[in-house]
């Protein structure tokens, strides 16, 4: 903690935290970092873990006599790459759009796979 003198007109910690803290906040802000409330889940976290628990039995009473490297669990995504064009073309004073040379469409899409099987092992992408 930071030890601050008592002098005459001084009034103590608080409005040096407070300017300290909103200078803070707009360096925060100026990041593009936002303030988010905590989120709340609609169910309490016994019924979830029993839920889990529920799904665990009924998934393992159905798959055990499987080998765990025949059990596969799987999760895919999507990758999207933003191609810029390469030259725009406009006239001046023109109100309509520009012209965009060498401009494709949906020019970098990709999935990816990801996979883990039953026994730990990751599967490669």
């Amino acid at each position: 903690m930071i030890a601050v003198q008592q002098s005459e007109g001084h009034t103590g910690i608080l409005p040096v935290y407070r300017s300290w803290s909103r200078r803070l906040l707009d360096n925060i802000f100026s990041y593009g970092f936002t303030s988010q409330k905590p989120q709340d889940t609609k169910m309490p976290t016994s019924e979830l873990m029993q839920t889990r628990a529920e799904f665990s039995i009924d998934m393992w009473g159905k798959y055990a006599t499987w080998c765990p490297t025949k059990i596969l669990n799987m999760v895919e995504t999507a990758i999207n790459f933003d191609i810029p064009p390469t030259r725009f073309w406009a006239a001046k004073g023109r109100k309509d759009p520009a012209r965009i040379v060498n401009l494709t469409k949906h020019a970098g899409r990709m999935t990816a796979v990801l996979t883990i099987r039953a026994d730990g092992t990751f599967l490669t992408i």
